[in-house]
Parts: structure tokens; C-alpha cells; sequence
């Protein structure tokens, strides 16, 4: 969602800069080889800026790969630490339990052996 909400961005810079440029050319008052001349450049202006931000662009969506994937990493680390503490809470809980259980059961049997 997000890289569709950047290409809606470029494109939208890139068409206003085109207009802008364009629209700043053809209303000065200049003749016709000079605006030809002054076409040129903006239109390589605007060429070598919409490299720039292309660039900007894939710096930053491989800058949040890489965050997303040392995210992920940790993530799943600390997943695996959380599952790894659950267990042995459970464990130690069951342990607990079959030890309530037996001296429960000493107990019945001591006061089977009383009555």
C-alpha cells in the first residue's frame, strides 16, 4: 500500500514540475529559438531530477527492506524466547501439579489406613 501511495506521489511531482516548466516557458516572452532552447534544458532539469528522486526512492525502499527484515528477525526471536518461557512455565506447572497429586494421594492413603 505504501509503495503505491509513493508512485502516486512521483507521478504527481513529476506532472507538476512538467506543467510548471512548461507553463513558466511558454508564457515568457521570448522567441522561438530561445523557448525551444530554454524547452530543452527544463526538459533535462526535469530528467535528471525525476532520476534523483527514482533513486531517493529505492534507497529508501531498500533502507525499509532491510528494516522490515531486521523487524521480522526479531520478531521471531523474541517469539521464539516467549514460546521457549512458555514451555517451561507449563512444564514446571505440571511438574507442580503431579506433585500436589501424590501427596494428595499419601494423604487419601493415610487417612484410608486411619479409618
Amino acid at each position: 500500500m505504501s509503495e503505491e501511495n509513493g508512485a502516486g506521489y512521483f507521478r504527481g511531482l513529476l506532472a507538476g514540475l512538467l506543467v510548471g516548466v512548461t507553463a513558466a516557458l511558454l508564457l515568457a516572452p521570448k522567441p522561438g529559438g530561445a523557448l525551444r532552447e530554454d524547452l530543452k534544458k527544463g526538459a533535462s532539469k526535469l530528467k535528471d531530477r525525476a532520476a534523483d528522486l527514482g533513486g531517493d526512492m529505492a534507497g529508501s525502499a531498500r533502507d525499509l527492506k532491510h528494516i522490515g527484515e531486521d523487524l521480522v528477525t526479531n520478531v521471531r526471536a523474541s517469539g521464539g524466547d516467549a514460546a521457549d518461557k512458555a514451555a517451561d512455565v507449563v512444564d514446571n506447572l505440571q511438574d507442580k501439579a503431579q506433585a500436589a497429586k501424590e501427596d494428595l494421594k499419601g494423604k487419601a492413603h493415610e487417612l484410608v489406613d486411619k479409618v
